[in-house]
């Protein structure tokens, strides 16, 4: 799929009296069919990988706003249940 533009029958095969170097051509032909595809998918694997600690960085930042959000509520509730409970009175 990457090497398809190269027309390997017409430039290896076909016309293998009139190049200086056939063999060496064809080795690293091979060598780049077989060497480029791996690098190119350990790049965009660390790409991913990379984008992963972004997002987890992003992540732990909105988790803790979240607790601190929750904390903020919890305190507020206690504080007006315990003014709610100081303004009633208990007529016994």
């Amino acid at each position: 799929m990457m090497l398809g533009e190269l027309d390997f029958d017409r430039a290896y095969i076909q016309t293998s009296d009139e190049q200086h170097f056939p063999i060496i051509n064809l080795i690293m032909l091979l060598l780049f069919a077989v060497i480029m595809p791996i690098l190119l998918m350990n790049l965009l694997v660390g790409l991913a990988i990379g984008d992963l600690m972004q997002i987890q960085q992003n992540a732990r930042l909105k988790r803790l706003a979240m607790q601190v959000l929750s904390k903020r509520i919890f305190f507020f509730k206690i504080k007006s249940f315990f003014k709610y409970i100081g303004t009633t009175s208990y007529h016994s």
